[in-house]
This record gives C-alpha cells, structure tokens and sequence, in this order.
C-alpha cells in the first residue's frame, strides 16, 4: 500500500509537457517551418475552393485498386468525401511538417536557417504547388513523400521498416519512388562528406540501398496483384497502367543496352538527338565521372569540392 501511496499520477498537462520538452529544438523548428511554410504558401488555395475535374469527381475504394495506390483507402478516412479545404490544408501541412524533420534529420542538417529553409523550399517547390491543383488528393502525394522520407530515414536503423516504409510510398502513390532514390543519392553524398563511410563501404552501402529499393517494389507489385486478385478487379486503362508489363518487357528488358544508355544520357538533354556511338562516348565519359566524383569525396584533397561538383552535376 505504501508503493502505491507513492506513485504519482501526472495529469495531461504534465505528460504533454514532458513530451514537448523532450523533442530536440531543432525537431521542433523542423516540424514548424514545414508546417507553417506550407499554410502560408498555399494559403489561397486552403481559404478558397477552386475546383477542376480531378476534385468534383471524388475518390472511390476501387480506384485505389486498379491504378495500384491500394494505400489511399486507409488514408480517405482522414477527410470527408466531400472537399473540404482547410481541413485538407491542416492535414497535408502536417505531414510536410513532418516530412522536413525526417528529412533533415536523414542527410544531418542541423543548423537552424538551413533546416527552416529546407522547410520553405519543400513547400514552395513547383511540384508542390502542382499537388495542390488536384486538391482533393493533395494529402495523399504529400503522405507519400512522407514515407519516401521514412524509408531513407529509417535505411540504416531498420531495413524490414525502410523497405516498409517504401511500401507503402508505393502503394500512396508510385512517383515518390524517384524521390527516395534521390534522398538515397544524396544521404550517401551527406555521409561521405562527412566522412561517415569511406572507400568500401561507400559500395556496400550503395548495394544495400538498392537492394531496398528492388525488393520493395518487387514486394509492392506482388500485393497489389494480389489485392486485384482478391477484390476481381482489373488494371485501370489509363496512361499505360494495363500495358506495363508488356511495355517493361518488351521496351525495357529485350532493350536493355539501349535503355541504359538513354538514362545515363538525359543529364545532357537534347543527347537522344545523337547517334549511338556519340552516346556510349558520353555515357563513358558519364560512369568515370561518377566514379571519379565517388573516389574523392570521402578524401580530403584539392579535388574534393570539383568532385562535388561533378556528382551534382551528372
């Protein structure tokens, strides 16, 4: 009786401010700067409804299964059917608040202006402001970059809830797959920087993170199979979604060489415009600047900033 006359019972207010007081300064203007950034810059759109035709027609549960973003029917449920701005704004704010503390936590930005102005270029970004044409579903491409973030952010600490993470990014809404790969690039840049992996170890860690990537997906495309399985119904026809297997194995896999070639070339723009020989020449030329850029980083030598320069660059 003595031990239970002891224990103190901490009210709400207590344990919430224990909690605040735990959370770093910098996690706390991290959240802030994404979160207000966001309010502020897209403020017309969460104080007006302007509406296009993506907006009146309202989300359904089986346009998540065909197009394979299965995850928007566990997100619906945050908003009503009906499109309701602020409540939407409050809702994608949040997550892009959240989405700038993980990210600057992932590639180590610490010091306050940067953090508050990776806050304001993530909310401003031109895509961003596209996400907002189509309102309605704005929360769901932000959630998205969310848990591109997560997965990058947890790469190292967890890969069962990076690849998790990836998941359901995925299953959100596919196209943050570019922006995981991205953060990926340049967490391992932050890293060599930083002098954190060096030599080897840049390569082993650059093999992990992919095999995160490939298995992900692969994992990701086997469940939506599944679900359309279960729930009998078939691929949207819509911009190619019903032909990607037949376009990935006939464009991509029997093209392979070509393929390559194309994508390590897109850094030079109108380069599809070339001749293959002039193309393999620059792709050459591309892998042993990339190797050249990798080899230097992590050294601290005169070539080190020029090496930065030509990772940034290709």
């Amino acid at each position: 009786m003595e031990k239970i006359n002891q224990l103190t019972i901490k009210s709400p207010e207590e344990s919430i401010l224990n909690f605040w007081n735990k959370i770093s300064r910098n996690d706390k203007i991290a959240f802030a700067s994404g979160f207000l950034f966001c309010l502020i810059v897209h403020f017309f759109a969460y104080t007006n409804t302007l509406f296009i035709h993506d907006s009146i027609q309202l989300l359904n549960e089986s346009d998540g299964l065909q197009n394979g973003r299965f995850f928007i029917n566990l997100l619906m449920p945050l908003v009503s059917r009906i499109t309701i701005p602020w409540v939407i704004g409050i809702i994608t704010s949040t997550f892009l608040g959240f989405c700038n503390l993980f990210l600057t936590k992932t590639i180590n930005i610490s010091k306050p202006l940067y953090i508050i102005i990776t806050g304001s270029l993530l909310a401003s970004f031109p895509v961003m402001a596209a996400n907002h044409i189509y309102f309605s579903s704005v929360y769901i491409y932000v959630f998205a970059m969310l848990t591109a973030t997560l997965c990058v952010y947890f790469s190292d600490k967890n890969v069962i809830l990076s690849g998790i993470c990836l998941i359901i990014s995925l299953s959100s809404y596919q196209a943050y797959l570019c922006f995981a790969v991205t953060l990926f690039l340049v967490k391992m840049l932050a890293d060599m920087m930083e002098e954190k992996i060096k030599g080897k170890q840049v390569i082993l860690k650059g093999l992990k993170y992919i095999s995160i990537i490939i298995a992900s997906t692969i994992i990701y495309y086997v469940l939506w199979k599944g679900i359309m399985f279960i729930f009998d119904v078939d691929v949207i026809k819509y911009r190619g979604y019903n032909t990607f297997e037949q376009t990935l194995f006939e464009n991509l896999l029997s093209k392979l060489f070509t393929t390559i070639i194309c994508s390590l070339t897109i850094s030079c723009g109108q380069t599809f415009t070339l001749s293959l020989p002039f193309k393999i020449i620059y792709t050459l030329i591309n892998i042993l600047s990339l190797v050249f850029a990798f080899l230097n980083i992590p050294k601290k030598t005169k070539n080190r900033k020029f090496a930065i320069l030509i990772f940034l660059f290709f």
